[in-house]
């Protein structure tokens, strides 16, 4: 349960933080990317990781708390990662 509770705000919050990136942004919306959308996307991204480090220490002890953080972020950024990746190559591979 814990797990869920911590990584549902890190993937939409590692989600967001790619998607403030120009590229990303164009590789997911196919629309112009903007000041105010990367602010947007940023500071969302940001509080969504504020929101499941809380969760991870309130709901353990700091030290094995903060410990749990890190690994299920490093599970996250490397799915997100791949997922991004592997969407750019398929689209390229639909597109004859």
């Amino acid at each position: 349960m814990i797990f869920l509770l911590s990584f549902l705000p890190l993937v939409f919050g590692c989600i967001c933080l790619a998607w403030s990136m120009p590229k990303h942004h164009r590789q997911w919306f196919k629309t112009r990317h903007t000041a105010q959308r990367e602010r947007v996307f940023t500071i969302g991204g940001w509080l969504l990781l504020l929101v499941a480090l809380t969760i991870c220490i309130k709901l353990m002890p700091i030290a094995l708390g903060l410990v749990y953080f890190v690994a299920v972020l490093t599970l996250t950024v490397v799915i997100t990662a791949f997922s991004s990746t592997y969407i750019d190559k398929s689209k390229k591979k639909l597109s004859f």
